[in-house]
């Protein structure tokens, strides 16, 4: 057990898809079901573990084949009330919500727990009348949408999934990114410690990523969000400014090489520099617990080769 760890100091496992049950579409592929699992075996086990994610409401699409034999793909609403959600709310009775800053506006998340056995999911819910109608569909759909859309629903996980905690008071002393997806989670910590102790962007680092887990399971491009840097920039540059990080020094923590302009942002690469353990996974070899440069960093190395070889934004579908 790792020391500090508790019910209101827990680990707190953020991910953009968990696979719990059929009925509740919010996965793709192995890594839903990998994160599914993870709480699964918290609860079996007893270990003061959280879940962070978003709450879908149409979730992943279904897939058919149609007369001409060409496969078909629909999305279809998910009830919510026939789900095992409970809405999360203040000591007055009413509905808990963070706000997250988008591209100059305010996003609000309402907030919703599912149980899974004794742990704890925790899902951030846009689609709430006090936000515009893009913004309510920000948690629409699982992988839908452009790179814009995709980078907002990242902000929302990392950003406003740390939010959450903080507002439900539940401090964790670890946070596992699974995937770059919740990469932002790290810039978040780091704005909070230098918020509450006048601390750098540097001194504030340092902790926060020997408290930090990352996860990769497709260490190739396809599996890499990449975003053009021009879009990162308008999206989180008054976020960072606000950091003390220019232009410049945000795109860097993206990038295999910073001073490279031509080189895409990537999450994986925000996720691998502001974490102190990573892990990946490779089917024909299990396992990987690697530090970038060690002897066990393929999967690190490979996702900067990736990342300095793609020189377009693009973003993946997880399967």
């Amino acid at each position: 057990m790792i020391d500090g760890l508790s019910a209101t100091e827990p680990v707190a496992y953020f991910s953009l898809e968990f696979a719990l049950t059929e009925s509740l579409p919010t996965y793709s592929g192995g890594l839903g079901v990998l994160a599914g699992d993870h709480l699964k075996s918290a609860s079996d086990l007893g270990l003061p573990l959280v879940g962070v994610g978003l709450l879908y409401h149409e979730g992943y699409f279904h897939q058919h084949l149609g007369p001409d034999g060409w496969q078909r793909e629909d999305y279809r609403v998910i009830d919510l009330a026939e789900q095992p959600l409970a809405p999360i709310v203040d000591a007055l009775g009413s509905r808990l919500t963070v706000a997250v800053p988008i591209d100059g506006r305010t996003v609000t998340a309402q907030l919703w727990r599912l149980d899974v056995g004794k742990v704890p999911l925790f899902l951030l819910d846009t689609d709430i009348p006090t936000n515009g109608e893009s913004d309510r569909q920000l948690t629409g759909r699982l992988y839908g949408g452009d790179s814009e859309m995709r980078i907002q629903q990242e902000m929302v996980l990392g950003i406003g999934g740390v939010r959450a905690l903080r507002a439900m008071g539940v401090d964790p002393a670890v946070c596992h990114m699974n995937e770059g997806h919740s990469a932002l989670l790290g810039m978040e910590r780091i704005r909070t410690l230098m918020t509450e102790h006048g601390a750098t962007f540097a001194e504030a680092r340092l902790p926060v990523s020997s408290a930090t887990t990352f996860t990769t399971h497709t260490a190739v491009a396809a599996g890499i969000d990449l975003f053009p840097p021009d879009l990162v920039a308008r999206h989180l540059g008054e976020y960072a400014a606000g950091m003390g990080l220019d232009r410049g020094a945000l795109i860097g923590l993206g990038r295999t090489n910073p001073g490279d302009d031509t080189e895409p942002f990537s999450m994986a690469m925000l996720g691998l520099r502001l974490s102190g353990f990573r892990t990946a996974f490779r089917s024909s070899t299990g396992w990987f617990r690697s530090g970038c440069g060690s002897r066990h960093g393929p999967p690190c190395r490979s996702i900067k080769s990736r990342s300095k070889r793609s020189q377009t934004g693009s973003t993946c579908r997880r399967g």
